[in-house]
C-alpha cells in the first residue's frame, strides 16, 4: 500500500488503532467508523506507516495501520468506476443471453406451433398434413359399425331377432393429392396401393387422437384428375376404404 500512496494523498481510514508513533506498541485511541483523511507523513518502515489528519472531524490524528487505509480517493474512484463498467458489461451480457435464449425459444415454439398445426392426422405413416409448402389432407372421412342379427320368421307375427356378432368396422375417405401443393400424386397412389396389396396393417391418428385399433385397406379407387403434356399426373384423388384387421 505504501508505494501507491504518497504524502499529501487523500484516503479512507476504515477504522481501528491511532498511535502517537510508527513504531508504537499500543494505540493511544480506537476509532471506530471510516473517515476520509490527509496523509501528512509516512514511514514505509514502521509498523504504523501512515500518518492521518481527519478532513471531516471524525478525530483521526495519528499515525495508523496499512490495514486501517482503503486507498486514495483517486484509486477509490477508479475502483468504483472499474466496478460499475464491469457490472453493466455483466448486465449487457446477461441481456444479450437472454434476448438470444428468448429469440430461441420462440423460434423453437414458433416450429413446435407449425409443426403442430400442420400435422392433420396419420394413416400409417402417410401424413396428412396442410401448410405452407404441402397440402396432403383428406375429406368425408366416414366410420361405420354394423352388428348381425340372425331373423327368424313367424306366421302371421313380425320376425324376432337374434343377436350374431358385431361386424368390423369399416371407414372411408377421399384423398386429394396435387403436383401443386407439393406432392407427388403417382408416387402416393403406389404407395397405397402397395400396402393394400400386402394386406399391410395401419393406425388412423387424427388430431393426436386413435380411431379404431388396426385397419387394412379394402379398396382404393383413384381418380386422375389432371396431367400434363408428358403425361406426368398432377392432380388426383383417392377415395379409400378401410376395414378393422380383428385379431385371432
Amino acid at each position: 500500500m505504501a508505494g501507491r500512496i504518497s504524502k499529501n494523498s487523500i484516503v479512507q481510514f476504515t477504522g481501528g488503532g491511532v498511535y502517537v508513533s510508527s513504531t508504537a506498541a499500543s494505540a493511544s485511541r480506537n476509532i471506530k467508523g471510516k473517515s476520509t483523511c490527509r496523509v501528512t507523513n509516512i514511514n514505509e518502515k514502521g509498523m504504523h506507516p501512515y500518518h492521518c489528519i481527519s478532513q471531516d472531524g471524525k478525530g483521526v490524528y495519528g499515525w495508523v495501520d496499512s490495514a486501517s487505509v482503503a486507498g486514495t480517493e483517486e484509486e477509490k474512484k477508479e475502483t468504483e468506476k472499474k466496478e460499475t463498467e464491469k457490472k453493466t458489461q455483466k448486465n449487457q451480457t446477461k441481456k444479450k443471453k437472454a434476448v438470444g435464449t428468448l429469440q430461441d425459444i420462440r423460434k423453437t415454439e414458433k416450429k413446435k406451433t407449425e409443426k403442430k398445426a400442420g400435422k392433420i392426422g396419420t394413416l400409417g405413416d402417410i401424413v396428412f398434413t396442410v401448410s405452407a409448402k404441402t397440402i396432403q389432407t383428406f375429406d368425408e372421412l366416414q366410420i361405420d359399425s354394423e352388428t348381425n342379427y340372425a331373423k327368424h320368421t313367424r306366421h302371421n307375427k313380425k320376425p324376432l331377432l337374434e343377436f350374431q356378432y358385431n361386424d368390423t368396422d369399416t371407414a372411408s375417405f377421399t384423398f386429394y393429392l396435387s403436383a401443386f401443393l407439393g406432392v407427388n400424386p403417382k408416387k402416393m397412389q403406389d404407395k397405397i396401393d402397395k400396402y393394400r396389396k400386402q394386406g399391410k396393417i395401419l393406425t388412423l391418428v387424427i388430431g393426436g387422437k386413435k380411431y379404431g385399433t388396426k385397419w387394412v385397406i379394402r379398396k382404393h379407387s383413384k381418380g386422375y384428375e389432371r396431367f400434363d403434356n408428358k403425361g406426368n399426373l398432377l392432380a388426383a384423388k383417392s377415395s379409400i376404404s378401410l376395414e378393422v384387421y380383428a385379431e385371432w
